[in-house]
């Protein structure tokens, strides 16, 4: 399964549970069941996320293991001063620890 496609399943789960706060239809079994499928579809994503990265890194050279680290932000000095582009900086310092 794709990333893209265990992204929309977690959304949708995720708004399924705010639609039952709201509608205050919850139960404390509901709440269980829908949590156990919202971090299971979330474990689903980040080891299709993780997966991608081990099999990209399995068919580049050391150079370009090198580059593809770079671009990714993880090799520029300081990375909690150098966010890339393409990140949400609130989510990159958290996962970076910074201050």
């Amino acid at each position: 399964m794709t990333a893209k496609r265990l992204g929309r399943e977690l959304i949708e789960i995720e708004a399924d549970l705010d639609k039952k706060f709201q509608t205050k239809e919850l139960k404390s079994k509901t709440l269980q069941d829908v949590v156990g499928r919202s971090s299971q579809k979330y474990g689903e994503l980040r080891f299709s996320h993780l997966v991608a990265h081990l099999e990209t890194a399995a068919v580049l050279s050391e150079e370009q293991v090198k580059k593809y680290t770079q671009f990714r932000g993880y090799s520029s000095g300081d990375s909690c001063k150098n966010i890339p582009q393409e990140h949400s900086a609130k989510m990159w310092k958290k996962h970076h620890d910074c201050k």
